[in-house]
């Protein structure tokens, strides 16, 4: 379904944390990619599904909670050569603007902090699908990807066994789902 619905929906709407997702990759030696997730992070989307440039997102993600499927590695990005999450307990995104293409698409303008350190950060999203739930709910689901360079945050360890050798790549990419629902009111269940 398209952006526009019979029902406008403005804000109130609450994230569906088993249905949503915040990943990320980046190269790892010469061949292979780590992919990692945070299984933590909490999201306030006023979102206006009739008019998205009204929209805004508001993010907190949990470093500890960060996961590459190794504990090692793991333990090292929570650490004071990456995330350094004893004295940076969150990362946060906050939009400034969203813009909207008659396709659907949305450009989410905004300032990712990590580190202590925020930079403008420019997401490429689309709203994949929305529609009303058995409860008469409405549920929407947004994707969104984001290419950053993890030294602009002073994420710039790195250890590799000769100096053209790179162990860790500088572009992360991260990929971003959200479910969301919000509550129908009477009116919109009457319409």
């Amino acid at each position: 379904m398209g952006l526009n619905t019979p029902a406008r929906a403005v804000s109130g709407w609450v994230v569906d944390e088993a249905r949503s997702r915040l990943e990320f990759t980046v190269r790892h030696g010469l061949m292979t990619t780590v992919t990692g997730r945070f299984s933590r992070f909490t999201v306030d989307l006023n979102l206006d599904t009739a008019h998205p440039e009204q929209s805004s997102v508001q993010a907190r993600i949990d470093p500890t909670s960060i996961d590459t499927g190794e504990p090692r590695r793991d333990a090292l990005l929570r650490s004071a050569d990456f995330f350094d999450a004893q004295h940076f307990p969150t990362v946060t995104f906050e939009s400034r603007h969203v813009d909207a293409s008659a396709s659907g698409h949305l450009r989410i303008v905004g300032d990712l902090t990590i580190r202590g350190i925020t930079r403008a950060v420019e997401l490429a999203g689309v709203v994949q699908w929305q529609t009303r739930d058995s409860h008469g709910n409405l549920r929407v689901a947004v994707t969104a990807q984001a290419t950053i360079n993890r030294r602009d945050f002073d994420l710039a360890w790195n250890r590799g066994f000769e100096a053209e050798w790179v162990l860790i790549g500088d572009e992360v990419t991260i990929s971003i789902t959200i479910e969301a629902v919000q509550r129908a009111s009477s009116t919109e269940q009457e319409g």
